[in-house]
Parts: structure tokens; C-alpha cells; sequence
């Protein structure tokens, strides 16, 4: 039901699908979400699916964490 879409890099275009148990995102392995961009922390962010749609949480990245923009 909801999904990622990358904007830039050489991902651009890719439509990760965000499953009902949430995902991880970082640049060290073991994320669900891999990003392996100098932009990313090794633990980023994690994303949750609720009633109310996505929730996003930082996860104390050196860069924080935007949504829509």
C-alpha cells in the first residue's frame, strides 16, 4: 500500500514497498532498506505503518531525516 520512490542517485526511479511491520534505513548492512550513500547514517531512520499511513522516526542520523522536500 505505501512505497519509497527514489529521487536521485543511481537508485532514481526505484520503488522500494514499505511492508505493514515497518523498515530500517542505513548505510551499514543489516537495514532493510540499504543506502549506501556518505548521506546516510549506519542507522538512519526507521518507518512505520499505521492507521493513519507512514510514520517516520530519526534514529539520531548525523544528517536528520526530511519528508517531502
Amino acid at each position: 500500500r505505501f512505497s519509497l520512490r527514489f529521487q536521485s542517485t543511481e537508485r532514481r526511479g526505484e520503488v522500494v514497498v514499505i511492508p505493514r511491520s515497518g523498515l530500517t534505513v542505513g548505510r551499514k548492512p543489516g537495514n532493510t532498506l540499504q543506502i549506501l550513500d556518505n548521506s546516510v547514517s549506519g542507522k538512519h531512520a526507521e518507518l512505520f505503518v499505521d492507521e493513519d499511513g507512514v510514520l517516520v522516526r530519526d534514529l539520531g542520523s548525523t544528517n536528520g531525516t526530511r519528508v517531502g522536500g
